[in-house]
């Protein structure tokens, strides 16, 4: 079997998140049902609060990471069947773009690094 070029990886790629993101679309309505709100953004919405933690140390950001996560999980339709190659694929690319968004959001240097280690880009 040849092996698909870079430029053909790249047309692929981009294939696959389009599709993930018209996925993400076509299910709004389902979300919707499901306590998920559209944000200002135009992206599915949950809201996390975390006033109640200290973003100076980790346990604070740690306790946001995961509330962020879970959000993100409940957005993006929880666990797809992991027979479902395409569900599996579209839920990873939900949630991650999810929670860059979310982390984007509240700014916090030590919150982006422990995202950028755990999503293994660090």
């Amino acid at each position: 079997m040849k092996a698909l070029s870079s430029k053909s990886q790249s047309k692929l790629r981009a294939m696959v998140i389009g599709a993930a993101i018209a996925g993400l679309f076509i299910s709004i309505d389902c979300r919707a049902a499901a306590g998920v709100e559209i944000g200002p953004d135009g992206y599915p919405a949950v809201a996390v609060s975390y006033g109640d933690l200290n973003l100076s140390t980790s346990e604070g950001v740690l306790t946001l990471y995961r509330r962020i996560a879970a959000a993100a999980n409940q957005v993006c339709g929880g666990n797809p069947d992991p027979r479902d190659r395409h569900a599996v694929v579209w839920s990873r690319v939900c949630r991650q773009a999810a929670m860059a968004r979310a982390v984007q959001a509240v700014g916090n240097p030590r919150l982006a690094a422990l995202l950028t280690t755990r999503s293994g880009h660090g």
